[in-house]
């Protein structure tokens, strides 16, 4: 709470006036130092807006995983997608304020590199694969699909990138990993406060582009299709929410009433494995569930509709990445009650009917 209520306005207000400085690495570093990822298989020629960047001496935190330039200044790619740079640099800031300690969060406005250079740890040629916030969705969907550039990178120029990664590895971080060819040997556990890289490889912060979200579920799948996978995908999918603590459906009894009517099944995600939850994903027709971070599976889906639901606040993440990855979709307001919600079974019926008949 603290650091929203203290540490943000405090940040922000520094991050608003210019203080600390925010440089695109693709501007510092020029042309000469960036490799472009391709639209496609067959398409090498133009720009996608997907690109690693390779700089010459700079810093990771690993509390947030950003990266600063030699003199202290934040690199944007590694904050977030441009429009929300500034919002993302004050609520990193924040964080290691809290986490770190106000002294070194100030020192970071100051640009006065001294503190983190002394607690640094050196590396050669590194990439972060650390995420802004250590949940499903901004490792799956953020993330993940870095690797695609970064390997593109390392085709180009030859070079070997290592990877930092979180100290705590949960095996929802380390499956997918493992299936898109990272190996234990390419990465470093982030167990110091920061790194200085002679190298630092920076990729662009990806909004997902249906190509990347291509490479993440053909790599995904075609690693977990050899395996024993156990589920029985039905065609159509309801996620259940009924384990979590907030955005529950209140009237989730009626809701599978009228979900099996057109074949649905339930499925609670925390019960399966990111592969089982990849090939459950890839083959449903219809998926349907309360806003949540089980809508990042949308990543693995090919030809899945997406319904979600919303209570009290309505978020557009997973329609966006299901335009990403060219998926039609719908949302539909129910009734907030506190942090749950409540569905209207008819118009959930008719909005299931619009959806199935779209074939």
């Amino acid at each position: 709470m603290a650091r929203k209520k203290v540490f943000y306005p405090f940040f922000r207000r520094f991050v608003d006036s210019g203080r600390p400085e925010i440089v695109s690495a693709r501007d510092v570093c020029g042309d000469e130092a960036v490799v472009e990822a391709v639209d496609d298989y067959n398409n090498t020629s133009g720009q996608s807006g997907v690109y690693t960047v390779s700089v010459e001496t700079g810093y990771i935190l690993s509390e947030t995983g950003v990266a600063l330039t030699n003199d202290g200044a934040f690199v944007a790619e590694s904050l977030s997608a441009p429009g929300s740079r500034q919002h993302k640099l004050a609520v990193a800031l924040s964080r290691h304020a809290f986490f770190d300690g106000p002294r070194f969060a100030c020192n970071l406005v100051r640009a006065q590199i001294e503190e983190v250079d002394r607690r640094a740890e050196s590396v050669q040629t590194i990439c972060s694969l650390i995420p802004r916030y250590q949940n499903y969705y901004h490792w799956t969907v953020e993330t993940l699909p870095k690797l695609r550039s970064i390997r593109e990178y390392e085709r180009a120029t030859d070079e070997a990138v290592m990877f930092l990664i979180p100290d705590e590895l949960p095996a929802w971080m380390e499956e997918p990993l493992s299936y898109l060819g990272v190996n234990r040997s390419e990465t470093i556990r982030a167990d110091a406060s920061a790194y200085r890289a002679s190298e630092l490889v920076v990729p662009s912060f990806p909004r997902p582009t249906r190509r990347d979200c291509q490479w993440v579920r053909e790599r995904v799948l075609e690693s977990v299709t050899s395996q024993d996978i156990d589920v029985s995908p039905g065609s159509n999918v309801y996620i259940s929410r009924g384990d979590t603590q907030e955005r529950r459906v209140l009237n989730e009894g009626a809701v599978v009433d009228t979900l099996s009517k057109y074949g649905f099944e339930s499925y609670r995600l925390a019960d399966y494995s990111v592969a089982e939850q990849a090939v459950l994903f890839n083959e449903a027709d219809l998926v349907v569930g309360a806003h949540g971070a089980g809508f990042s599976n949308l990543i693995y889906a090919e030809d899945t509709a997406v319904l979600e639901l919303f209570g009290e606040k309505v978020k557009p993440n997973y329609a966006k990445l299901a335009e990403s990855v060219g998926l039609p979709y719908k949302s539909l307001e129910c009734r907030p009650r506190g942090v749950d919600l409540q569905v209207d079974t008819e118009q959930l019926a008719t909005v299931v009917e619009e959806l199935l008949s779209r074939n």
